[in-house]
């Protein structure tokens, strides 16, 4: 690892460390020494299987979920930023949901065997992964009652650099609307507010 991944290995693990209630230098060791950082160029696939067998968390870059069927064009289902865990809400071995990355992508991964033996708090990682991807599935519900404007308006206050990281195309699919349906939108809510 260089100094950079290490760093921001260093940082995740603890940040996961105070999650999970391990406070022992020993045990933050281990986990750091056992993980490994894989790195994976931009619109390279990130396979599924990574997921089953390790913790799998962003320190650098951005992930992008989509579904993957060959009848309709891609459907961006959400996004994974720095210091976030990956998970997947279907099967690793269901090719529907896939994740890319769309910018250069660090990924710090642990075994879960590792982990469990690090820490007695197995219960507590799965509890913490569960409510994470509820919370995030929960959001992406809400967002799907709302008008593509109030989507966009919610998008741009949680995300507020989104359009200087992610493609334009990204978005709108997240959004469920058309590039030039986004680009509308943008240019409306523009001139709403040079308007006051």
């Amino acid at each position: 690892m260089n100094n950079e991944d290490l760093n921001n290995a260093k940082t995740c693990i603890q940040d996961l460390s105070n999650t999970l209630g391990v406070s022992s230098k020993d045990t933050l060791e281990i986990l750091l020494k056992s993980s490994k950082v894989i790195k994976y160029e931009k619109h390279n696939i990130i396979p599924n299987n990574l997921l089953k067998e390790t913790l799998c968390i962003v320190i650098k870059g951005i992930v992008r979920y989509f579904a993957n069927d060959e009848r309709i064009e891609d459907q961006t289902l959400r996004f994974a930023f720095s210091n976030e865990i990956l998970s997947l809400h279907t099967d690793s071995r269901n090719r529907e949901e896939q994740l890319q990355a769309i910018s250069d992508c660090a990924i710090l991964t642990i075994q879960y065997n590792v982990l469990d033996g690090a820490s007695k708090q197995n219960e507590l990682l799965k509890t913490y992964i569960n409510r994470t991807t509820f919370a995030k599935l929960k959001y992406e519900i809400y967002l799907l009652r709302m008008s593509p404007e109030e989507r966009y308006k919610i998008l741009i206050k949680r995300y507020k650099h989104i359009f200087l990281l992610i493609p334009l195309k990204y978005i709108a699919s997240y959004l469920n609307i058309t590039p030039q349906a986004l680009c509308r939108i943008r240019k409306r809510i523009i001139q709403k507010d040079r308007q006051k």
